[in-house]
């Protein structure tokens, strides 16, 4: 060992199996790194996109609800399926089975109805009632990570309601 121009001692390093050691063990870190790294990218985008599509079905049940409002049923079903076109075009259904557009199997099925508020009141104000459900367990958005299925919900729903008055009696 000599000394170096400042008069401390030199260490030398010897080239060999040392170094190839440690470049092993940092690839070995890396892909740790990495596959959690990915994992948390993933599960960012994966409630995003949750929360995107619960925040969409909640305006378009709100949406098909007001549109309701002069006008029919027909018109709350086209209003909440127009909402919901991100979702491709043949994104909805209805069990109700009355609706023309309709997609029969697809995953989003959207149900309005129009019926008195209180059953027991005949002469009292109608309600209009535009419930949706998205099947997220047989169509989601992302393609299934393991593990993070059981982080996800299976559907998601939402109802908008709107009260009409009733009608004028002369």
């Amino acid at each position: 060992m000599g000394q170096d121009r400042y008069g401390g001692m030199r260490i030398q390093r010897r080239p060999g199996p040392r170094w190839r050691d440690e470049r092993a063990a940092v690839l070995v870190e890396f892909s740790l790194v990495v596959v959690l790294f990915f994992t948390l990218v993933y599960g960012l985008v994966g409630y995003g996109l949750v929360l995107a599509l619960k925040q969409s079905v909640t305006n378009a049940a709100n949406e098909g609800a007001r549109a309701a409002i002069g006008a029919t049923v027909n018109d709350s079903y086209d209003t909440a399926a127009e909402s919901l076109g991100w979702l491709g075009a043949k994104c909805c259904q209805s069990s109700l089975g009355a609706f023309a557009g309709e997609t029969p199997g697809a995953p989003l099925d959207i149900n309005p109805t129009d019926a008195l508020c209180d059953p027991a009141d005949l002469a009292g104000p109608r309600c209009v009632t535009v419930a949706i459900t998205y099947d997220f367990a047989g169509s989601p958005l992302l393609p299934p990570l393991p593990g993070f299925g059981l982080a996800f919900p299976d559907t998601i729903t939402s109802t908008g309601v709107v009260q009409l008055p009733p009608p004028a009696v002369p």
